[in-house]
């Protein structure tokens, strides 16, 4: 707290825009942006485009998984010591799988709509791989059983393990894909900033329901499939906006916080 309060002075000794000049001598340039009536509209508005409700069950999907995956598979089935060995395993598969399904998306050998259809495409097998396997993992316990908790000694762990990392996989090149996806609908940080909020705020509203279902003791094979449905659910809207995606895309957002599309497909091999 002393360091924020000591930030927040620090903040209060900045100059005035107005002031800051180039080298040169000439004033930088003052953007101006919303007022704060403005931006919450242009916040509200995000509930009627119609790009934003194709991703919403995407956006829904990013983090409701975590509760079965940390709850019901590593938290049950697994010995103390063993869930923070597999979590181990777990986000260093997450800087993997991230990394991995950036360097797809962002190859500028090809356009920003044949990107987003090979990022889906990657998605959609990771993740229909990941769960089908999972559910012939979660045949094997119930959430009635009284489980010996499994130890990574124990012979059988491995199966499971890579079962563990893989989901790790899947949330990286999820929500990898997630962000990507928005950040090639504009080019203007304020529009970015706003798509990233109602991310956050849709993921988190997911994730809430989610911890519930697992709270109220729902079988954990109700889990999985709520989680998996809930994922292939995600595919026809992303797909969508996917076919509809454009390679260069030129935005402005006027002083009520009003977004103006101005959308150009300039050529296949346009830097995104």
């Amino acid at each position: 707290m002393s360091i924020m309060a000591v930030g927040t002075l620090i903040a209060l000794s900045l100059a005035p825009p107005s002031s800051v000049t180039h080298s040169n001598g000439e004033h930088i340039q003052i953007r101006k942006f919303p007022t704060w009536t403005g931006e919450l509209v242009a916040i509200l508005k995000l509930f009627g485009d119609w790009r934003m409700i194709c991703l919403i069950p995407m956006f829904a999907s990013s983090n409701w998984f975590t509760s079965y995956q940390f709850g019901s598979v590593n938290g049950a089935y697994f010995s103390l010591r063993t869930q923070s060995f597999n979590a181990i395993f777990y986000w260093f598969a997450q800087i993997a799988g991230s990394y991995a399904v950036a360097r797809v998306l962002d190859y500028q050998g090809v356009n920003r709509r044949t990107r987003a259809l090979w990022g889906l495409g990657i998605n959609t097998v990771i993740v229909v791989a990941t769960y089908i396997g999972g559910i012939y993992f979660q045949k094997g316990y119930t959430r009635a059983d009284k489980l010996d908790p499994k130890d990574f000694k124990d012979d059988g762990f491995v199966g499971p393990l890579i079962l563990f990392i893989l989901y790790g996989l899947t949330d990286a090149t999820w929500q990898t894909y997630c962000y990507w996806l928005m950040g090639a609908l504009s080019n203007d940080v304020t529009v970015l900033s706003r798509y990233a909020g109602f991310y956050k705020g849709i993921q988190s509203a997911g994730a809430a329901v989610a911890w519930r279902i697992n709270a109220v003791e729902t079988p954990y094979m109700t889990e999985l499939i709520v989680v998996f449905a809930l994922m292939m659910a995600s595919l026809p809207g992303a797909l969508f906006l996917s076919l509809r995606l454009k390679d260069h895309t030129e935005d402005e957002v006027d002083e009520q916080g009003t977004v103006v599309h101005d959308e150009k497909d300039i050529g296949s091999k346009t830097e995104a």
